[in-house]
């Protein structure tokens, strides 16, 4: 779903458990069928049903069944989560705890009607905090690279 008219997190966590939809080991809406096959097949986390394969409010933005980024910082986002999942580094559910609750927070503080929503700073926080949770990274790092990175000029990269 966009970001318009978009259902509240808490009542996608609720309709998703109510409806009877049943979660993989990764967290994502999966038929049990195809569960059971990568499972008894040993098939590894790469080749299994994509986590981000379902509909819904925590569903990634897309167009024409595409994901859709709106800035290159997105994908790379986006890109370095599946990466460290499908390496083992976390659980699916654990990542989509933490956005659940990032856009529970930015709901509660701005409400539901959608405006000023942007999905992939939600994942970017998201993402942030299980980094940080896990230890992927060393502690102050992303910190310090951010004020690195801030602390450049407009148009630093560009002759």
């Amino acid at each position: 779903m966009g970001e318009e008219g978009r259902e509240p997190a808490s009542e996608a966590r609720s309709e998703s458990q109510a409806s009877g939809v049943n979660r993989g080991e990764r967290g994502c809406a999966a038929p049990a069928e195809a569960r059971s096959e990568s499972q008894a097949s040993g098939v590894n986390r790469a080749r299994e049903r994509s986590p981000i394969a379902f509909e819904g409010q925590l569903s990634p933005p897309r167009k024409n069944g595409e994901l859709q980024f709106a800035e290159p910082w997105e994908s790379r986002v986006f890109g370095l989560t599946m990466t460290l999942y499908e390496s083992g580094a976390f659980e699916w559910s654990e990542f989509q705890a933490l956005l659940i609750d990032s856009i529970g927070a930015w709901e509660r503080e701005h409400g539901t009607s959608g405006d000023g929503y942007r999905y992939w700073e939600r994942w970017l926080e998201a993402f942030e905090q299980l980094a940080a949770r896990k230890q992927l990274l060393a502690p102050g790092a992303l910190e310090a690279r951010i004020a690195k990175l801030s602390a450049r000029p407009a148009g630093w990269d560009h002759p």
